[in-house]
């Protein structure tokens, strides 16, 4: 961020003086603060460094209004700026001219302007260059390059570079051939310095620039957060706001689950006193905030748990936005104080619970063919649903340690990750998790995973002492077991929601699941009359659920 105050905008940038041999490029920024409305003008240019006219004309005719349509379309009042360019120190002492004069420094211009419109900010190792040539905000290639990148190259606090993107035609217009290969090798040659990256336009720029909790902090701070995309109007092309509207609601959950899931503990505490304050301000209660908040939390390893601070919320804030809550928000209530104050998500110690997952509730049959079946138990369709969303639940779960150091952290971690497991398979799920069902579903779990040895306690060896990955290695051995069995119960449930209830539907649709098996059928059971199955259909369920991974194959057949 900038080291100024929060609502001053520095985005570095490289400026080139001088012309052929005496060519000099230096490092430098512009800054922009918001200006005090009374002052009459949208944009003063402030400051020692000069901007020379046809400067200043393109900034008010070109930038400035691509930054006020993207704030019209976020619903933010636009603001007034004063804008400046600093740190040219090296530039005198190079004994070159201290001006701004070429259209070089328009995506710079650009991104300070947006960043102090939005309080967004910028980060402090990105440097960038471009052409910003009408309203239509496509970023256009710019001369002198690979001077620019060999000053990046060289200042050490730069460790990303953006630039127009050399591969569009236009950028024969603006540069020789010559100039574009010697442009092209230069790039190449600081991709092992720095992270270069060609960027084509506004939208490209901006998904670069701004990280996801960054977008969702100012939407919160500036108020777009519940702002809806509104439909184009007119004809003429405009850049617009698509990223920063892009679901705010959906994008809270999801970076506030990352940044407590790494122990950035601090930065959630942060979103989460916005995410309030937006609220309160508007005299609004989040719909199952406190139960998705509870359920988070409640997924979180011992480890994030020591760093967390009570209340995760103010109390004072709380009751604030709970004033309007509606009648039907009653339980969230509860649970979101339960949540703030880490009540109730205290995890008793039980040595060695019994339990086991429990059956799914049946739907009512329906009397649809067996071949329904097939278009919802394939490879693609099992990854969808239940693969995919597991995998990415593990591959987001991190450990600060492959040890455990006692039983205790043990439970706690194991009933942790299973509820972050529940969580992401079943995303849209409010309802608040019952720590010690959980806990006893876990444990069941692993139970399977290390059947052949002596179950948790054999794992809890592992983990203590660090043996072949540790609990690392554990968490990978439960993610697989769980979407096994996850499969298994999905196919379960298709297959009893497609049984028909009439005694000759029922044989009839035996009849087509054994022909649909065939040679996954046991030799035992091939011959057997489908009468048998109607009445006892777990049979052939069993037979699908084992032969899972072969499915596909036989579907592939039909």
């Amino acid at each position: 961020m900038a080291s100024e105050n929060q609502s001053t905008a520095r985005a570095k940038t490289v400026l080139v003086f001088g012309q052929g041999s005496s060519q000099k490029a230096v490092t430098s920024a512009i800054l922009v603060r918001p200006a005090d409305p009374a002052a009459g003008e949208h944009l003063q240019f402030v400051g020692t460094v000069e901007f020379s006219p046809s400067v200043q004309r393109h900034v008010r005719d070109i930038i400035l209004p691509i930054v006020d349509h993207i704030l019209e379309e976020l619903q933010v009042p636009r603001r007034h700026y004063e804008i400046s360019a600093v740190n040219l120190g090296a530039a005198s002492a190079l004994d070159v001219g201290t001006s701004v004069s070429g259209f070089s420094a328009d995506v710079p211009i650009f991104l300070a302007l947006l960043s102090a419109g939005l309080d967004l900010p910028l980060p402090d190792d990105l440097i960038s260059t471009g052409h910003i040539a009408s309203v239509e905000a496509d970023i256009a290639a710019v001369r002198a390059l690979p001077a620019k990148v060999q000053a990046a190259v060289a200042d050490r606090s730069i460790g990303r570079f953006l630039y127009p993107d050399l591969d569009k035609d236009r950028s024969l217009s603006v540069l020789s051939p010559q100039e574009r290969d010697r442009s092209v090798a230069a790039v190449q040659d600081a991709r092992d310095s720095l992270y270069i990256k060609p960027v084509g336009g506004i939208g490209e720029l901006v998904r670069e620039v701004f990280t996801e909790e960054q977008i969702v902090l100012a939407s919160l701070k500036t108020g777009f957060f519940l702002t809806l995309k509104r439909r184009p109007r007119g004809q003429n092309p405009r850049p617009n706001a698509v990223h920063l509207l892009a679901n705010n609601r959906r994008r809270f959950w999801r970076v506030l689950g990352q940044l407590l899931l790494v122990g950035k503990v601090d930065r959630a505490q942060e979103l989460l006193r916005a995410f309030a304050q937006f609220y309160a301000d508007r005299q609004l209660y989040p719909s199952h905030f406190g139960q998705r908040l509870f359920r988070l939390l409640c997924s979180l390893s011992p480890a994030v748990w020591r760093a967390i601070r009570v209340p995760m919320i103010d109390l004072a804030l709380c009751v604030e936005m709970v004033k309007w809550a509606r009648t039907r928000d009653g339980e969230d209530v509860f649970a979101l104080f339960d949540a703030v104050r880490a009540k109730h998500i205290e995890r008793p110690v039980e040595p060695y619970p019994a339990g086991s997952p429990p059956e799914p509730e049946p739907s009512d049959p329906e009397g649809t063919a067996f071949g329904l079946i097939a278009s919802q138990i394939t490879e693609q369709t099992l990854a969808r649903r239940i693969g995919i969303p597991i995998d990415s639940a593990r591959g987001c779960y991190i450990l600060a340690s492959s040890t455990i150091p006692s039983y205790h952290e043990f439970l706690d971690t194991l009933a942790a990750f299973y509820i972050h497991l529940q969580r992401h398979l079943h995303s849209e799920a409010v309802e608040s998790p019952d720590m010690a069902r959980a806990r006893s579903q876990a444990l069941a779990l692993l139970k399977e995973v290390f059947r052949e040895e002596e179950g948790d306690k054999a794992a809890f060896a592992r983990a203590r002492n660090g043996i072949e990955g540790g609990m690392r290695t554990i968490l990978d051995l439960l993610t697989e077991q769980f979407k096994r069995n996850e499969e298994a119960l999905y196919v379960q449930r298709v297959f009893k929601e497609a049984m028909p209830v009439g005694w000759d539907e029922r044989v009839a649709f035996m009849r087509g699941a054994m022909k649909w098996l065939g040679s996954l059928l046991p030799a035992d059971l091939r011959d057997e009359p489908p009468e048998r199955f109607a009445g006892r259909p777990e049979v052939i369920v069993q037979v699908l659920v084992e032969s899972l991974d072969r499915i596909n194959r036989v579907v592939s057949t039909l």
